[in-house]
């Protein structure tokens, strides 16, 4: 049986009301382990397979409170930060005739290269404003 400080047990069970869903999960698999429950029952209990409940008890052992968080994503850090998304998802609710171009609206290919030729980046893909556009929902037709 894992045995909590209460300090850490207090800890955990705000942790288990919080919004981040993944963080509340995995303090109610602490929890719940402590109070005796099997990796089984406590897979059982919130929809999960006993191994992950196992894999989230270890990295508490091993680590702590700090355990439950996500460890840093490997791979290239963003390129553009959410400053630059602001100021496309602005243009692109700007008519382009008000910026003195010569278009009834938008096509992803004349919203990069006025975005460029602004300065706003040095260079930006086609490919990556359409992702933004398509994750805020918003159509150029």
């Amino acid at each position: 049986m894992l045995r909590l400080k209460e300090e850490d047990k207090k800890k955990l069970e705000e942790l288990s009301k919080s919004p981040n869903r993944r963080i509340a999960q995995r303090a109610k698999i602490v929890l719940l382990r402590a109070s005796g429950k099997s990796y089984l029952e406590i897979g059982s209990k919130l929809g999960i397979h006993y191994n992950t409940a196992k894999r989230w008890v270890k990295r508490y052992e091993e680590r702590g409170i700090e355990g439950l968080y996500d460890l840093p994503r490997p791979g290239r850090p963003r390129v553009f930060g959410e400053d630059v998304d602001a100021k496309i998802l602005e243009l692109v609710q700007t008519p382009p005739s008000k910026l003195g171009l010569n278009l009834k609206r938008w096509s992803v290919r004349a919203l990069r290269d006025y975005i460029v030729e602004q300065g706003i980046v040095k260079n930006i893909s086609v490919g990556r404003i359409y992702t933004l556009l398509r994750k805020k929902n918003i159509s150029l037709r």
